[in-house]
């Protein structure tokens, strides 16, 4: 009879003689005051002594079942994490291996305590105590393997309190609030006819992310009198902006009353609002005489504003700019005394003016 025991291991399960060992691992978040531990499932654990067991994983309770059946003596144990798991938990510092005597008819108990990774970040306004909420922020990671670029880790939304994650990846991180700033443009004033670059910076958007531009009104700022459709880009300081050059047209502006506008870069929701632009008509005049014959002569045109503008027509060609929705008022030709001068104004019948004699 076999007693139970295989016929070709008489002493196997038989503890006479022998030890047997435990391990169980916890976690904890690194550098907590009080840290709570709790137990770590799905541990890989290896044993080496004098006995040979394969190695085993640790339960939901953080702990192995007995490696049993040991030749007293000395054994290590070392734990050791894959996959995610190595990348999350800190195996590399925390103390992952452990010597110790088993004794026959005892079992040893080995103790691991492996800490987690976590990142913390807050926004606040500049009393540095007030939290900054509703902003959308995006958490960019790189790992220390050898990765060259930050890939998207997380999103989400500042709040009234410090945002914790745990057990995330060790790595670099990059965070980036998701708004657009700054808006500013490369004239002080919009000119018709004249190219002008409007942009913003741009935080938390890749490149080639869809933006526009609205041109409004700055009396009337919600309402669009044109838009402008682009796209997120990289300047060449590496900083992200959404920049887009405008030719302003009287047919665009059609609409604009206060003779000023502002612009509204937006990208995803996101947007800014600028300083106001005053807006310039530009406008190109013909100067002849009586005879037809083309002047070079100087010209000083005053608006109904108050705006005076001094210029010089050479060969029967002046290009005149003054405010928006200001007209003519007045008209002076110094050195062209007692000649009929006809001046085309775009846009209005051709006048013609007796200057002084």
């Amino acid at each position: 009879m076999s007693n139970g025991r295989s016929l070709t291991d008489p002493v196997g399960g038989c503890s006479k003689g022998t030890g047997s060992l435990i391990a169980e691992v916890m976690t904890y978040r690194q550098g907590a005051a009080k840290p709570k531990k709790t137990a770590l499932a799905n541990v890989d654990v290896a044993i080496s002594g004098l006995t040979q067991k394969p190695p085993q994983k640790t339960a939901g309770n953080g702990r192995t079942t007995p490696f049993s059946g040991l030749t007293p003596g000395a054994y290590t144990v070392t734990v050791s994490g894959s996959g995610t798991m190595k990348d999350t938990y800190d195996f590399d510092n925390g103390m992952t291996s452990s010597t110790k005597e088993v004794k026959k008819g005892k079992t040893q108990s080995y103790y691991f305590e492996v800490p987690w990774f976590w990142l913390e970040h807050e926004v606040k306004y500049p009393d540095g105590k007030t939290f900054v909420e509703g902003v959308d922020w995006v958490l960019y990671h790189k790992s220390p393997s050898g990765q060259t670029d930050f890939t998207q880790h997380s999103t989400g939304t500042t709040a009234g309190s410090t945002i914790s994650l745990d057990k995330i990846p060790q790595g670099q991180y990059k965070l980036l609030l998701k708004v657009v700033y700054d808006p500013s443009a490369d004239a002080a004033e919009a000119v018709i006819g004249t190219p002008i670059t409007l942009k913003a910076k741009i935080s938390g958007f890749d490149v080639g992310t869809a933006g526009t531009i609205d041109i409004c009104d700055a009396h009337a700022p919600g309402t669009a009198l044109k838009t402008l459709n682009g796209s997120v880009s990289e300047n060449q300081a590496g900083q992200r902006e959404l920049a887009i050059s405008w030719t302003p047209a009287k047919a665009d502006l059609a609409d604009l009353k206060s003779g000023r506008i502002v612009f509204r870069p937006t990208v995803q929701g996101k947007s800014v609002i600028s300083a106001p632009l005053p807006m310039l008509n530009k406008e190109t005049y013909q100067v002849v005489d009586q005879d037809g014959a083309n002047l070079t002569t100087n010209i000083t045109i005053r608006f109904s504003g108050g705006h005076i503008v001094d210029e010089r027509a050479v060969n029967g060609t002046v290009d005149i700019v003054y405010p928006w929705n200001q007209t003519v008022a007045r008209m002076n030709f110094p050195g062209q005394n007692g000649t009929r001068i006809s001046l085309d104004e775009g846009g209005i019948p051709t006048r013609t003016f007796s200057t002084p004699s």
